[in-house]
């Protein structure tokens, strides 16, 4: 049986939930936060803390939760609200010390497991099928002149363009569109 997903109402709520816990431990997190959004079309990342310099308001941050994880119990979706609420701290829009820091005093005063990554499997979801493309999805194929390797492209792009501006990874050879 699988969970009923959490609505944008509810995700705004335990926004709201993480915001305060983290207050309450003073954490200084930003009061310029725009919203906070479902994002229907993230597939490999749970959250993400997009920053926006506006010229009159300056420093404006949007939080996008995964669609994907809206399943997961509501411990794991605060645990990744708090991890992109902690972006945005002043200097912490990467994962390096201070964030570090600012993650630990979240982890042993609330009891979250905020990790600079984490995975379905540790939030209890059953990750998405990967499917592999077939050769004949792709539109160029490169070969490679010295060991035959072949490079396959979706799109045009450089080197599809100007393949003798490039070499095989693999030895070094020139390249070949076919």
């Amino acid at each position: 049986m699988t969970k009923e997903k959490i609505s944008e109402r509810r995700l705004k709520e335990l926004f709201e939930q993480v915001r305060k816990e983290a207050e309450s431990i003073e954490i200084p997190i930003s009061r310029n936060i725009a919203e906070i959004k479902i994002n229907t079309r993230a597939k490999a990342r749970f959250g993400c803390c997009r920053q926006q310099n506006k010229p009159l308001s300056g420093k404006t941050y949007v939080i996008e939760i995964s669609e994907r994880v809206l399943c997961s119990e509501e411990k794991n979706i605060r645990q990744i609200i708090a991890h992109e609420l902690l972006h945005t701290c002043k200097g912490c829009m990467n994962h390096g010390d201070k964030w570090k820091t600012y993650a630990q005093a979240m982890n042993n005063t609330w009891g979250y497991n905020i990790t600079r990554t984490s995975s379905y499997e540790k939030l209890g979801l059953q990750p998405p099928e990967r499917r592999n493309p077939t050769a004949a999805e792709y539109k160029y194929v490169l070969e490679c002149q010295q060991c035959g390797a072949k490079i396959l492209r979706k799109k045009r792009c450089k080197v599809v363009e100007n393949p003798q501006h490039y070499r095989c990874g693999k030895c070094g050879g020139s390249l070949k569109l076919l």
